[in-house]
């Protein structure tokens, strides 16, 4: 059976599918190990070869490679931790294939099996067509906090158990926050701290023993940070560690944030999607605890440089809490050394055709134009307004008159439905046909990107999903948002 899922894999170039199936085996081999060498020794060490070989090929072929990396400071191992696991089945080897981490109730039995009637396997075929995307390994699990290297087979047993739990029941994240702090019980005696049985847990020092619920923080943030994408929503680590700090309030808000704490550490090291996931996950959990959290521990980062990573780190957080509640809130969680990442002003818009920034026939296009708005003029009315004024513009070309109504019409209806994001998607689709009748060129697409973008400067969240309304109802298109992105304009 082991040869079916190693054999695709023999000589063959580096896959997915083919690293899939090879870690199948090798992980069976972590628990058929012990029976095998008894059974069949040398059968056994020539299926261990044949995975290393494999392994071996991989890391020559991902040589160099940190597209699949959290950490671009580690060792390369190649993707997926099978290399980890590799490590792992040497050690258990060496041990003579013995793993004390977890109680084996199966040995109770052993007289029974001994004497039990014996099958032949049936043939096992592996399915065709699947696309690669179909065949998953499991990652090399991030080790936030520094653990005996004498329990390394320990620690790769509970993070699989942990692991195979966190994954099986996203489904549901009450019950598996339940089970996730059940998986200690299946530990033998004296293998691993956990600190909610302890008399004293603020004892349990993770770096001379294995701690239990700091292998499940591990585990956490390893699968949040996979690359390249993580196996489950973003927000379901978020809503899974709000349910875990429930179960265990003080623990597992001090593991919590000891993990966070050795990632922020290791920002500059860390692959930005990684940075950007871990934002995203910080400013849902301190939501959801009365935006309480120790922000004076980073303070020190207002005086590192503008892109820093931990300092875009930090305040990237802080503006995604400002988004989920308002930024006189968040100022008064946040010590005033720290304010200087927060921005000055609410998020809000920024109208280009204000009174004092106008000359003298602009303004009366912008009047014109804003009273036909307000009051609920149609679309045919608010182009005739554009075409009678800047008609009479006689200085200046077509185009350039056609781009001046552009911007007039966009910055109007962008005004119009500022007020909420209901607003906003009723002005849109009112003016559509007007807008779509501006956006009949790239260039007149990427204009009106580029206003939306200028008029939003200060609320990324409004510019985001009006840019996103703005590419399904066609008015600009993908390559429009690429060009906007790409501009030298925004380095800076």
């Amino acid at each position: 059976m082991l040869d079916v899922f190693l054999d695709p894999a023999a000589g063959a170039p580096p896959s997915a599918q083919s690293s899939c199936y090879v870690f199948i085996a090798m992980s069976t081999l972590l628990w058929a190990g012990r029976s095998l060498r008894d059974a069949a020794p040398a059968e056994l060490d020539a299926r261990l070869q044949a995975a290393t070989q494999y392994v071996q090929r991989l890391g020559e072929a991902t040589q160099g490679s940190n597209l699949t990396t959290v950490f671009h400071d580690a060792p390369p191992k190649g993707p997926n931790g099978l290399a980890a696991l590799l490590d792992v089945l040497r050690a258990v080897a060496a041990d003579g294939w013995r793993i004390d981490a977890v109680v084996a109730p199966n040995a109770l039995f052993t007289a029974d099996f001994a004497a039990a009637t014996q099958h032949e396997l049936p043939p096992l075929e592996l399915p065709a067509g699947l696309a690669p995307g179909a065949f998953r390994t499991p990652p090399e699990y991030v080790q936030l906090v520094p653990s005996p290297a004498e329990h390394a087979v320990r620690r790769y047993v509970l993070l699989d158990f942990i692991g195979d739990t966190l994954t099986q029941l996203e489904a549901n994240r009450k019950d598996c926050a339940r089970y996730l702090m059940q998986v200690s019980w299946l530990c033998n005696e004296d293998v691993c701290s956990v600190m909610a049985t302890a008399q004293h847990p603020e004892d349990v020092d993770p770096e001379t023993a294995l701690v239990f619920e700091y292998l499940v923080a591990e585990a956490l943030f390893t699968h949040l940070l996979q690359l390249p994408e993580s196996a489950s929503r973003e927000m379901y680590y978020a809503s899974l560690a709000i349910e875990l700090r429930k179960a265990e309030p003080k623990i597992m808000a001090r593991v919590l944030e000891t993990a966070v704490d050795g990632i922020v550490a290791r920002a500059a090291m860390l692959d930005v999607e990684c940075i950007n996931r871990l934002s995203n996950w910080l400013a849902v959990y301190v939501s959801n605890f009365a935006f309480q959290w120790d922000w004076a521990r980073w303070e020190a980062v207002v005086q590192e440089p503008e892109a820093a990573p931990r300092r875009s780190f930090v305040r990237e957080t802080l503006l995604k809490l400002v988004r989920l509640s308002y930024l006189d809130r968040i100022k008064a969680h946040v010590p005033e050394s720290c304010l200087a990442l927060l921005p000055a002003k609410a998020p809000g818009h920024n109208f280009k055709f204000t009174v004092q920034a106008m000359d003298e026939r602009t303004r009366e296009v912008s009047v014109a134009l804003g009273r036909c708005l307000k009051s609920k003029g149609t679309v045919d009315q608010a182009l005739e307004i554009l075409q009678t004024h800047y008609s009479q513009w006689t200085d200046v070309d077509d185009d350039e008159r056609q781009a001046l109504a552009r911007e007039m019409l966009v910055e109007h209806v962008l005004l119009l439905g500022s007020k909420t994001f209901s607003h906003m998607l009723n002005a849109i689709e009112k003016f559509l046909p007007a807008l779509q009748q501006f956006g009949d060129a790239p260039e007149a697409k990427l204009q009106i990107a580029r206003t939306v973008e200028d008029f939003w400067l200060r609320n990324p969240q409004f510019c985001a999903i009006t840019i996103d309304k703005l590419v399904n109802y066609r008015v600009i298109d993908p390559v429009t948002v690429v060009e906007m992105l790409f501009d030298p304009a925004h380095a800076g």
